[in-house]
């Protein structure tokens, strides 16, 4: 890995770093195929941590948090990661029209790679979690929950509210959604402001 990361200029820009981790992973694809078991067109559930057929997942996962962070600073808003966590990845903070930060929040859940991208439904994707009891936590959160299911190649990255309304529960777990047209960026800003300030229970 170090001898790849020689080789790769970076740079303090998320631009740079965002493309020099695809490098990267393009790199280490060609110096060591992923082997799995895993059926080739097996989707992953919203519980995975890594993806299947990446043959660096600790590369992927940077990526996904480097594009959603990219995202969330063309809105003038403020990105933090978590450290420790069950499954929430980073808080995002809502900036006023003054550039002042206003204390809201919302607490934001990563899906990175394009296996996420295989369980096709309409106009969006599923993710599908097989433990009950992560819903209920999501759900009880402190701070309104979102997830965001990253395309690594495309870059883009979309959200949907961790709301009732928006998951159902199923006798193997639960699932939700992510709508094609929900993409995180500018565009996303009055829609997240309205869920950090009237969080639906």
């Amino acid at each position: 890995m170090e001898e790849l990361a020689s080789r790769v200029p970076g740079g303090p820009e998320t631009n740079d770093e965002v493309r020099r981790f695809h490098v990267l992973w393009l790199a280490a694809s060609r110096e060591h195929p992923p082997a799995s078991t895993t059926p080739k067109d097996a989707a992953p559930t919203f519980s995975s941590r890594q993806s299947h057929t990446a043959p660096r997942p600790e590369i992927i996962g940077r990526i996904g948090t480097l594009i959603v962070y990219r995202a969330i600073s063309e809105m003038g808003w403020h990105f933090q990661e978590q450290v420790f966590d069950y499954g929430v990845d980073a808080h995002i903070e809502i900036v006023n029209s003054d550039h002042e930060p206003t204390g809201q929040l919302i607490a934001v859940i990563i899906k990175t790679g394009l296996p996420y991208f295989r369980n096709r439904r309409g106009q969006g994707w599923v993710l599908r979690s097989p433990r009950p009891d992560q819903l209920k936590y999501l759900l009880g959160y402190a701070l309104p929950v979102v997830t965001v299911l990253v395309n690594p190649d495309s870059n883009k990255a979309y959200w949907v509210h961790i709301s009732p309304s928006n998951t159902t529960s199923r006798s193997d777990g639960w699932e939700v959604t992510l709508p094609e047209n929900q993409l995180l960026g500018p565009d996303a800003a009055e829609a997240l402001r309205n869920i950090a300030t009237n969080r639906e229970r």
